[in-house]
């Protein structure tokens, strides 16, 4: 629906999505990507995939492309390859040595995650995805920004809290009981607290 409304009505949609599955993630026009203040990717979403998968990171079988590029863009997932390699056994050598110290595993991740940050950078600017800063969608339209800032009266303003307002109070009568009680509470507490306190203060 809200795709819909955004191509075919002109629309602006302002959506936060938190790890979206891969329904959701396949109605993506663009996909944006950055880490540690680099873009590694900027382009249709429906080349991400095989664009990370051809500079070595291809995402797993039955995996959500979301979460695996998540997971590649984090210093999590450079943890999670030593918790791997222990557990396997295997050895893991920075710059000759052997890790063993938990400060060595700290410095190897963050050489590491600094590493492929800036292969991400430069795999990205070599490759015939990558866009300048000014790119602009094809099918972008541009905003009428006189009529984006227009006020709408206040009458109608009103009318469209109160019948927000109105359907919340249907919906979840539960809140509006709590409301109530709430405040009747308050209002005992305060008559109680108050009660014949006389309208004048001693010092």
């Amino acid at each position: 629906m809200l795709k819909e409304l955004a191509h075919k009505d002109g629309k602006t949609i302002v959506s936060t999505i938190h790890q979206p599955n891969t329904e959701t993630f396949d109605e993506f026009d663009q996909l944006l990507l950055i880490a540690a203040g680099k873009v590694i990717y900027h382009n249709d979403s429906k080349y991400a995939t095989k664009y990370f998968s051809s500079i070595g990171f291809p995402c797993p079988n039955d995996s959500n492309p979301a979460d695996y590029f998540m997971s590649i863009m984090s210093k999590e997932s450079i943890i999670a390859e030593i918790e791997d390699k222990e557990i396997n056994g295997e050895d893991i050598f920075f710059h000759g040595q052997k890790v063993t110290t938990d400060d060595q595993k700290k410095l190897y991740v963050l050489e590491t995650y600094a590493d492929r940050i800036k292969n991400f950078d430069y795999e990205y600017n070599a490759s015939d995805l990558c866009n300048d800063a000014g790119y602009v969608d094809p099918k972008a339209q541009s905003i009428d920004t006189q009529a984006a800032q227009a006020m709408q009266p206040w009458c109608f303003q009103w009318r469209l809290l109160a019948r927000r307002n109105f359907n919340n109070i249907i919906r979840l009568p539960q809140t509006s009981y709590v409301k109530l009680l709430t405040t009747c509470v308050t209002a005992t507490f305060v008559a109680f607290f108050f009660w014949q306190a006389g309208a004048t203060i001693n010092i």
